[in-house]
C-alpha cells in the first residue's frame, strides 16, 4: 500500500560519551475520505479529528467535502470523528477506479452494496450499478460502462 513518499527523521541515540546520530526512514500512505449528505452533495467545512497510526489530525474538509492526510504506512484502522459521531475506518489500498473490483469498492463505500470487491460482476453488483446510475443520471443498464465508471470516480472524488 506504501506510495513510495518517506519522511526522513533524525535522532540522536548516546552510548557512553559517544553520541551516534541515526536516520530513519518512515513511509506513509495518503488517506483520502469525502464526506458527502445524503443527496451525494459535499460536505465542506465540516470540522473532524482523525486518528490513525497513533497520529491525531484536526481539521476541516475542503470546499468538495474532502479530507486528505499522509498516515504512516500499513495502517489498517484509525477513526474518524465528526459532528459527535464516531466512524471506524478499516483502511486499504483502492483498486484502479477503471476496474470491476474498483467499481464495486466505490460503490461500497458510497452505500450502494454490492458484496465483495472480487471484481467480478454478479447479480448483487448489478443491483448496486443500476440503483448507482438511476440516482446519478447515467443509462441504467446495470453494466459496468465507462461513462458508469467515470460518475463513480467523480462521485466518489477519485
Amino acid at each position: 500500500m506504501s506510495n513510495g513518499q518517506s519522511k526522513s527523521a533524525g535522532s540522536l541515540e548516546a552510548f557512553g560519551n559517544d553520541v551516534v546520530n541515526t536516520l530513519r526512514s518512515v513511509f506513509w500512505d495518503k488517506l483520502i475520505i469525502r464526506l458527502l449528505d445524503s443527496d451525494d452533495n459535499p460536505r465542506p467545512g465540516v470540522a473532524y479529528v482523525l486518528k490513525v497510526g497513533g497520529r491525531v489530525y484536526k481539521d476541516k474538509t475542503d470546499s468538495t467535502g474532502i479530507l486528505s492526510h499522509r498516515v504512516p504506512d500499513g495502517s489498517t484502522t484509525g477513526t474518524l470523528t465528526f459532528e459527535d459521531q464516531d466512524v471506524t475506518l478499516n483502511i486499504g489500498a483502492l483498486p484502479a477506479p477503471g476496474t470491476i473490483a474498483g467499481l464495486q469498492t466505490r460503490l461500497n463505500n458510497m452505500g450502494y452494496p454490492c458484496g465483495a470487491a472480487g471484481g467480478t460482476m454478479n447479480d448483487k453488483t448489478e443491483q448496486a450499478i443500476r440503483r448507482f446510475q438511476n440516482q446519478h443520471k447515467v443509462t441504467v443498464d446495470g453494466k459496468a460502462s465507462t461513462p458508469t465508471m467515470d460518475k463513480a470516480k467523480e462521485v466518489y472524488g477519485h
